[in-house]
């Protein structure tokens, strides 16, 4: 699931970089800064999401780490923000989506490049939409796989007994 979403967002950047392509060919605005962006995030970006997002979650699988859990959902969180930030496209921003297709298309441009742009800001969409779902999916799993798990090691470590204790002295002396 999460290594989809990996692959996922590959995919839109791939898509990404060749809409800024489209866009540097039309000659729009800010297509430079946008068109050197969008490759950046084709070269970056995957590594980036791996090693923020996707090795912390398959550590945090692999172990029943609780601080691992933590740092993939704020990561991912950010991740998806990002996706949604994307989505809009501002120009120069690297994003060749909404904001770069309605330029596009109602400036008279090439309906090429404006169909590129519409792809990808559908793929930025369905990333968002996939992350959002992969955010609560692995949600899902860790309260019901990885704190029950807690609470019981927690139990067989001895604050079982230390409760049972303290609930004893309280019955034996009442206030």
């Amino acid at each position: 699931m999460a290594f989809s979403a990996w692959w996922l967002s590959v995919v839109v950047y791939g898509m990404n970089a060749v809409a800024s392509i489209a866009l540097l060919a039309v000659g729009a605005d800010r297509s430079v800064t946008n068109a050197l962006v969008a490759f950046a995030m084709l070269l970056g970006g995957p590594l980036i999401n791996f090693v923020c997002w996707y090795r912390p979650l398959y550590t945090a699988a692999k172990r029943s780490s609780r601080r691992h859990y933590r740092i993939f959902g704020v990561a991912y969180s950010l991740h998806i923000v990002a996706t949604m930030l994307f989505f809009l496209g501002p120009p120069g921003w690297g994003g060749s989506t909404f904001i770069y297709s309605v330029v596009v298309f109602g400036g008279g441009g090439s309906v090429g490049a404006g169909v590129l742009c519409v792809v990808a800001t559908g793929l930025f969409w369905v990333e968002a939409a996939v992350g959002i779902w992969v955010l609560y999916m692995v949600r899902r799993h860790y309260k019901t796989h990885v704190l029950p798990h807690t609470a019981s090691t927690r139990d067989a470590t001895g604050n079982s007994a230390a409760t049972f204790l303290e609930e004893k002295e309280s019955r034996a002396f009442p206030s």
